[in-house]
């Protein structure tokens, strides 16, 4: 948190004050989370590489409920260089509710990470397992 601190970007860690996130983006700043990785009990259940699994559904909500768009980051090496590229999450349309635009995010969003992945296999560094839902009976509505 220190170095990122001294090179002008500000932390907000896991568990801190949403009102951060809602500050960050009425200010008009770029805010970036995790859209890989699920911290805490709010998910959503994806197909994602071919495995049933969950990625976090704070992003989308974040988008929805700020109108804020939502797009991905992604970061790749190509020879001796880095690229790094974005691409925007295909927004919901107008006539859904508020979770189904929130459902529509993370699949879309979900969609652009594979597609990712898959351009670039040995790229992508997952330290944790995916959460393998099948093996889990209990899991059985679309959001947990």
């Amino acid at each position: 948190k220190r170095i990122r601190n001294s090179q002008g970007l500000e932390v907000i860690l896991t568990g801190e004050s949403p009102k951060k996130l809602l500050k960050t983006l009425k200010e008009n700043r770029v805010l970036a989370v995790l859209g890989d990785r699920v911290f805490t009990e709010k998910g959503m259940r994806v197909k994602f590489l071919g495995i049933d699994t969950v990625l976090p559904r704070g992003p989308a909500t974040l988008s929805v409920r700020t109108n804020a768009p939502l797009v991905a980051g992604f970061l790749v090496r190509e020879g001796q260089y880095y690229r790094f590229f974005f691409q925007k999450i295909t927004s919901p349309p107008a006539s859904l509710t508020e979770e189904e635009k929130i459902d529509f995010l993370v699949s879309k969003g979900a969609e652009v990470m594979e597609r990712v992945v898959m351009d670039y296999p040995d790229q992508w560094l997952n330290f944790t397992p995916l959460i393998h839902l099948q093996d889990s009976p209990s899991v059985t509505s679309q959001r947990f």
